[in-house]
């Protein structure tokens, strides 16, 4: 069998889309299952088929690649995530949360509750084209709209999915007897088990919007594997170590370095950023201390709002905007008063549209708070708030503006190592003290909170693109072997 060359640089659309003269050449993987059945014989359609992927111990098995018919076709990864990075409302369309029409003056989609308007994966990509994306002057969205535009010039669209080489992914036996496999197997069977619900269904125009949910489905799939294989990729366009490999950080993500946006405007202000400081993303750093956000969450706001003995939560009806004593489920209920629970919730947090929605009980919005632009309040009781305050400015408190004040007081205490992989020089491992921004643009509010006040800079702007990124100084580049090139 001819070999698919595969390409290292996720940046390049070409990745993953497969040509008709490439899928004759590779084997189709159908089955969930390892063996044939009562045999220890690989199955012959499975994800360790030696007839797809070669013999084990072989080249062919290390260098030969399969692929998944997901029998609908679907946005490339790299660019789906690009648009609702770009715009969250574009995720809500294409999950179907929200209506919208597709304005041909605006040459973009526009909210609406018009008998014209509709939602789902169907209709935006019958009209995704189409858009005209408006610059606001960040350097992060030019960059994303260049790189979206380009991508629009080609094929983003998907209907087959590459998978790796078997060899770069063994099943194997430990000591015990116990089999072991790369956990990206586990993601092949997810995408496998998704889209053998569509082998019976005709797909075609007329019922493409009833397969919305599976499509999108689909699509969440395949953007864990993307970033799996991101994770994989190394530097510029190499493979680690010559193979595939997991890397896992403790405490730690893995970040894209960019130049600092933040200029120093004052040397004596205790917010300044130093030749010791590496600006990181609110998100990059609360993963680095889950033990200590787990208390700040606890000690500032479960302990108010959550009793632990109980079903009962003090918790603000979405309908009526008041406070109100309600049961909630013991699911939830354990996950936010245990530690994995809470890991669970922040890391969810990795995804840019999560951080600005309403945080959540059991439908019922934790709190509410009062935002004017420039003073911030916390409002856990409606029934007891100062009746001065105008109500314009109460809404619910989202994730993001949730985990930045918890961490606020402890955000400039715990320094962090930074590691450049792979490690070329003797600076590629230093300590460093952190500074955590939430947006591009942050701002500076007075934040209330039992009855004290103190002032509070980077506040999100919940209209800004959020940062997502390291910052080293620029003094730190050379030893690191490191630019700017978004590596």
């Amino acid at each position: 069998m001819s070999q698919v060359q595969l390409d290292k640089n996720l940046f390049n659309i070409d990745f993953l889309i497969l040509s008709k003269e490439q899928i004759r050449m590779l084997g189709e993987v159908t089955k969930l299952n390892v063996f044939e059945q009562n045999s220890n014989v690989f199955s012959s359609e499975g994800l360790f088929s030696t007839e797809i992927f070669g013999a084990i111990g072989t080249d062919a098995s290390t260098e030969t690649p399969g692929y998944i018919d997901l029998h609908v076709t679907i946005m490339h990864p790299l660019v789906y995530q690009q648009l609702t990075t770009l715009k969250s409302f574009y995720g809500e369309i294409l999950s179907g949360k929200k209506k919208a029409i597709f304005d041909t003056k605006e040459k973009d989609f526009v909210l609406s509750d018009d008998q014209k308007a509709d939602t789902g994966y169907t209709f935006f990509m019958e009209h995704m084209k189409k858009i005209v994306f408006t610059d606001n002057g960040s350097n992060q969205r030019k960059f994303k709209i260049e790189l979206i535009q380009k991508f629009f010039k080609q094929d983003i669209e998907l209907d087959k999915w590459l998978v790796l080489p078997a060899g770069l992914r063994d099943y194997e036996l430990d000591k015990n007897g116990q089999p072991s496999e790369d956990e990206v197997n586990d993601l092949y069977r997810k995408l496998l088990g998704t889209v053998s619900m569509l082998k019976n269904t005709k797909v075609d125009k007329d019922n493409m919007s009833m397969l919305d949910p599976i499509r999108l489905k689909i699509q969440n799939i395949t953007i864990e594997l993307y970033n799996y294989y991101k994770v994989l990729l190394d530097g510029k366009n190499k493979f680690i170590q010559g193979k595939w490999v997991k890397r896992a950080i403790m405490h730690g993500t893995r970040n894209v370095i960019t130049p600092s946006l933040n200029l120093v405007e004052d040397l004596d202000s205790d917010n300044k950023i130093t030749f010791n400081h590496s600006v990181v993303g609110t998100y990059q750093y609360i993963k680095a201390i889950p033990p200590i956000l787990a208390n700040k969450l606890h000690t500032m706001y479960i302990g108010r709002i959550l009793n632990p003995d109980s079903d009962s939560a003090v918790l603000v009806n979405p309908k009526t905007m008041k406070t109100e004593i309600v049961n909630i489920s013991v699911k939830r209920r354990d996950e936010w008063l245990s530690l994995e629970g809470l890991s669970d919730i922040t890391s969810k947090l990795a995804q840019d549209e999560i951080k600005r929605e309403p945080v959540k009980i059991d439908g019922y919005y934790m709190f509410l708070i009062y935002d004017d632009g420039k003073n911030v309040e916390i409002i856990f009781d409606t029934n007891t708030m100062d009746e001065t305050l105008d109500k314009k400015y109460l809404r619910p408190i989202t994730y993001i503006e949730l985990v930045y004040l918890a961490i606020y007081d402890v955000r400039d205490k715990y320094p962090a190592f930074l590691t450049r992989y792979p490690v070329a020089a003797m600076g590629g491992v230093y300590p460093t003290k952190l500074y955590v921004k939430t947006t591009v643009k942050g701002r500076t509010v007075n934040f209330k909170y039992n009855n004290q006040i103190k002032e509070v800079v980077e506040y999100p702007n919940l209209k800004e693109e959020f940062v997502n990124s390291l910052s080293p100084h620029f003094s730190k580049l050379e030893r690191l072997t490191a630019d700017y090139d978004g590596d």
